[in-house]
This record gives C-alpha cells, structure tokens and sequence, in this order.
C-alpha cells in the first residue's frame, strides 16, 4: 500500500539541538521552528491516515518527498518562462537533507516505527506556480 499526503507551506529543515547553561549542566532542546514543523507534517499525515496502522518491523520503507517552492511574483516573466521550461533549477534552502530529516523524524511512529526503516529515500526541489507544498509518498517494500 502506498500512502500520498501534502503539508502545506514552505517546507523547513530540521534545526541543529540548542543548549542553554542550567546552573552547571547544558539542557538540550529542540528549536520552536522545528518542532512547529514536525507537528504540521504528523497533522497532515494523520488527517489522511489516521484509522491506518504503522508498518511494522521488520519491513522496509521507501519515501519520496517533493518540495514544491511558489515562483516569486518579483521574478521576471522570462525568468519564469526559464522555470516553467525546467531551464533553472530550485538551489535556495533549505537544504533537502534537511527536509527529508525533519519529515522522516515526524513521521516516527505514526507512518512506520522506526525512521531506520527506510530504504530508500528519494527527494527532489521543484517551483510551482500554486502556493508552496510538500507531498510526501510513503511505500512498505
């Protein structure tokens, strides 16, 4: 079975753990933006899928996660001409690694129990001329 869901918005990359001194230790913590995030990736998924069980061990996963950025208005109409022609490519951040950690890393125990399922993992950055997307594809091997 393949399950095909969208999070709406930009997509965000999964931020580096902060620490703040406590006296004389380091607390950890994970970055509000990424948390907000994580939280809107389970949303998305859980309005979709949410009587669906988790794929289980010992079964692998395969992900495919298309980033899909809005053309800006201020570009130029041959710029976008460029874009639309698949002439000039999606390079801003964030950084797709990032991405594809933020979205497996939510997806921990709702979509599948262990991020360390997956197999595979294909991700790819693209405009579109609709408001900004994630859709995600999750397959058991």
């Amino acid at each position: 079975m393949v399950k095909i869901f969208e999070i709406p918005g930009l997509a965000v990359g999964k931020q580096r753990p902060r620490g703040r001194s406590r006296g004389n230790f380091v607390q950890m913590y994970t970055p509000k933006k990424t948390v907000v995030y994580e939280s809107c990736v389970q949303d998305a998924y859980l309005r979709k899928y949410s009587t669906v069980d988790i794929i289980k061990k010992p079964a692998g996963v395969i992900v495919k996660i298309n980033i899909f950025k809005q053309i800006p208005a201020s570009y130029s109409k041959k710029k976008k001409r460029a874009i639309m022609a698949g002439e000039i490519s999606l390079i801003t951040k964030p950084d797709v690694d990032n991405v594809a950690k933020s979205v497996c890393d939510a997806l921990n125990g709702i979509a599948y129990e262990d991020d360390a399922q997956i197999c595979v993992l294909n991700i790819k950055k693209n405009y579109t001329a609709q408001e900004s997307y994630v859709a995600v594809e999750i397959e058991k091997i």
